[in-house]
């Protein structure tokens, strides 16, 4: 009985640790990417932070994102 227990233990562990590492992941990226905007488009950075605007964020995050893409892409 005390090894059914202990195995269901280990089922629920591995399952949170699952979650906490796509969590930390996801964070992970968004750091890398606030990091990146930081260092190559500092004044829109400062501005949205300034009026707390999400979008311009999220609109140079994702030129930032389509700029790597086609880098990549074009050393295929």
């Amino acid at each position: 009985m005390a090894l059914a227990h202990a195995g269901m233990r280990v089922s629920a562990m591995e399952r949170y640790s699952r979650s906490l590492t796509i969590a930390g992941l996801a964070t992970l990226t968004v750091a890398a990417g606030l990091i990146w905007l930081l260092l190559s488009e500092p004044v829109a950075l400062a501005a949205a932070v300034d009026h707390g605007d999400l979008t311009v964020i999220a609109a140079a995050m994702g030129r930032a994102i389509v700029s790597a893409i086609t880098t990549l892409v074009s050393y295929l």
